[in-house]
């Protein structure tokens, strides 16, 4: 049976920054891959590139040096408007601190990757219903953000980033601002909906209870992935 194909992969990456005259560097030769189905940790300390990284391998920022391809595409070869795209259709993302918008209510947020990619139609009305039936709030779709608790707008936030179907989720600390039940909860959700559909991910996390029950589990040290 064949290796199942990478969804994004990275290749000898190096990414450092200017501060007071020196120079930092932040990624020193970074080499992975993420497959389909695949659940992937990265751990490290704070400061240690880890967002850097996945900034790097969504498009939002650009490498000294090294290669990245995500769905098969080299992000060297892409212009701005491309890795847009390539974003609105193969990537989700889901962040420590929500990111819901606070005019547009629940249903308005969990459409907006679509809007964005001009589907509106009413199977994907049907489809954001369903996903958020999935995570018990289908009664909050009329509601604002900050009618709802941390783990609801965690849920909000998971099902946006699953509504598009991307093959691959980009997650940063996604249970790091929630208490360890509710995080209990996010997690099961984002494997049934994530890996149980055959997606892979890349989870920056310092729990290690997320660690283990990735397939890989990486640690950035000094620019470097360690296994």
């Amino acid at each position: 049976m064949s290796a199942s194909p990478d969804l994004a992969a990275t290749r000898d990456l190096h990414c450092s920054f200017d501060e007071g005259g020196q120079r930092h560097v932040v990624l020193d030769g970074v080499t992975l891959h993420i497959r389909a189905g695949e659940t992937v940790a990265l751990l490290g300390r704070s400061g240690s590139g880890k967002s850097t990284l996945l900034n790097l391998i969504s498009g939002l920022a650009t490498p000294d040096h090294g290669e990245i391809t995500v769905a098969g595409r080299d992000l060297r070869r892409l212009d701005e408007r491309q890795r847009t795209l390539l974003r609105r259709r193969h990537l989700g993302f889901i962040y420590q601190f929500f990111n819901l918008i606070a005019t547009l209510s629940v249903l308005d947020n969990v459409m907006l990757p679509l809007e964005l990619d001009g589907r509106t139609a009413g199977s994907d009305y049907e489809r954001a219903r369903h996903l958020l039936t999935t995570v018990g709030l289908a009664d909050r779709a009329d509601a604002f953000p900050d009618r709802l608790s941390g783990g609801e707008q965690q849920r909000i936030a998971l099902v946006r980033a699953l509504v598009h179907e991307p093959p691959l989720i980009l997650a940063d600390e996604p249970t790091g601002n929630l208490d360890e039940e509710t995080g209990a909860m996010v997690l099961a959700l984002l494997e049934q909906l994530g890996r149980g559909a055959g997606r892979g991910m890349l989870i920056v996390t310092h729990s290690q209870e997320v660690a283990a029950r990735a397939d890989r589990t990486l640690t950035l040290r000094n620019g470097r992935l360690v296994d």
